[in-house]
């Protein structure tokens, strides 16, 4: 008898496997996710999926399924890295194909990282951030699963430039399926924003796996730190949401940071602080200080890539002209870079027309990035600091920004570069003296406080607004 059900067992995987239905490996959420996928005809489709949902076995499910059921198919699974590829897809499709029958098993070429199927089909098993994905490319390809495209480093590039054009002659599909990112600049977004806009994204969290008992829940919670963290948020609920343990400004909110200024202050110290870049961006910051509410206020950004010195000094002096009228800041603070900043104090020499001052940058104070990030902190934290809405870069790196794993150096996003204004923002609270004050000596005694001469009445201040003059057309009060 027994030898009857093995061979009834054997008949039955033989016709699953042939027939491309693997779905008793699957819970019914995946089941629920594969049908829809196998029932949409559309060329690209997004999934955000949590945690523990058990996304990437659905999706070796389903290079399983497409590749014995379609002779000379061309499937290619991106990982992250060629690494993760080896010790976490291996693994998970050598466990789909434990009771794969041996005449429809697939044989492994390992100097081809991919997987030779007795009809012809063939699955590529690749990573997305080894040379920028280049050992995806292919003439052809008719299903390709982007897995943890959250994580990659250059995730548009590699769907966009690698992977999608393999699908245009042949009719292929792909599907870009990710838990989400640690934060909301991540290119991933981007790429489901587009699938929600066509109506090919999917969203699971993680209770839509019913193998996930009340248990297991208060269990993954825990680990998080707990259902309000941004990490139960973020990997559970699918939500988009910068990971606090790694934001460079989690205290940053735009609601109360963002704002434009109700009215100049009657004294202020002017200020311009730039942090200078190449392959990244230079990126420059001009703003004010009010001594009576302690208070900074950026007002305006300009951010370049491969700018020259000579192209961005006069850009420089026009935004300055238009903010104050022609008058200067009190400080330049640079990060320190005595090149360029000695060709900043010749540029009025060099192009007398165009640079009429003589901009002279001080050093910033060698510190290590997170020592300034955390005087930026405090700032927030205090509502001292407001960024008017013409700064729309620094607003979004403020909002983004995350830090690497090291907390070194900040990591490298799209429209966010490596935070270069959020740096040049750091130099200024942490170089900058809060004691000295911009208001002239006797500047509040008026006549009808005091009996004075007109002679000894203090002079209006010039200039736009109330903000001071530099220093020489009104005396600095110290």
């Amino acid at each position: 008898m027994s030898d009857v059900i093995d061979e009834l067992t054997t008949w039955a995987l033989h016709d699953l496997w042939s027939s491309g239905n693997l779905t008793y490996k699957m819970h019914a959420g995946q089941t629920e996710l594969r049908d829809l996928f196998w029932a949409s005809t559309a060329r690209k489709s997004a999934w955000n999926c949590s945690r523990r949902f058990g996304k990437s076995t659905l999706l070796c499910a389903l290079a399983l399924e497409h590749a014995m059921t379609t002779p000379g198919a061309r499937v290619v699974y991106a990982a992250p890295t060629r690494d993760m590829a080896r010790d976490i897809v291996l693994p998970l499709i050598d466990g789909l194909l434990v009771d794969c029958p041996p005449a429809l098993r697939p044989s492994w070429i390992a100097t081809e990282h991919r997987y030779r199927f007795t009809n012809g089909a063939e699955l590529k098993i690749d990573g997305a951030d080894d040379e920028r994905g280049n050992h995806l490319r292919g003439t052809s390809a008719t299903l390709i699963l982007a897995d943890e495209v959250g994580f990659w480093r250059h995730a548009t590039y590699v769907i966009n430039s690698v992977l999608l054009p393999q699908t245009l002659l042949s009719g292929g599909r792909i599907v870009i399926a990710s838990t989400p990112p640690e934060s909301v600049g991540h290119e991933f977004w981007a790429l489901a924003n587009e699938a929600r806009e066509n109506g090919t994204y999917s969203e699971r969290t993680i209770h839509a796996n019913p193998m996930v008992t009340p248990a297991l829940l208060a269990e993954f919670a825990r680990e998080s730190g707990g259902e309000h963290t941004t990490t139960w948020r973020r990997e559970y609920l699918c939500e988009a949401v910068t990971e606090a343990d790694r934001a460079v400004l989690p205290e940053f909110d735009a609601t109360i940071h963002v704002a434009e200024p109700n009215s100049s202050p009657r004294f202020a110290w002017r200020w311009c602080t730039i942090d200078l870049g190449m392959t990244d961006l230079t990126h420059v910051v001009w703003g004010y200080y009010d001594f009576e509410s302690a208070r900074h206020v950026v007002q305006r950004e300009l951010a370049r890539q491969y700018m020259p010195v000579s192209q961005l000094a006069p850009l420089m002096c026009e935004i300055e002209e238009e903010l104050w009228s022609g008058l200067e800041p009190d400080r330049r603070i640079s990060d320190n870079n005595p090149m360029e900043i000695g060709e900043f104090a010749m540029q009025h020499k060099l192009q007398p027309t165009k640079v009429r001052r003589r901009l002279v940058f001080e050093p910033a104070r060698e510190r290590s990035p997170e020592i300034c990030i955390n005087r930026l902190r405090t700032f927030l934290i205090e509502k001292r600091i407001t960024f008017s809405p013409q700064c729309p870069q620094l607003i979004h790196q403020a909002r983004v920004g995350t830090w690497n794993k090291q907390r070194t150096s900040f990591d490298r996003l799209p429209g966010a570069g490596h935070l270069d204004g959020i740096a040049a923002l750091s130099y200024l609270v942490t170089n900058w003296d809060c004691n000295k004050s911009p208001v002239p000596r006797g500047a509040y005694i008026t006549r009808d406080d005091h009996m004075l001469s007109p002679y000894n009445l203090p002079k209006a201040n010039k200039g736009l607004g109330a903000l001071r003059p530099r220093a020489g057309n009104a005396r600095r009060a110290t």
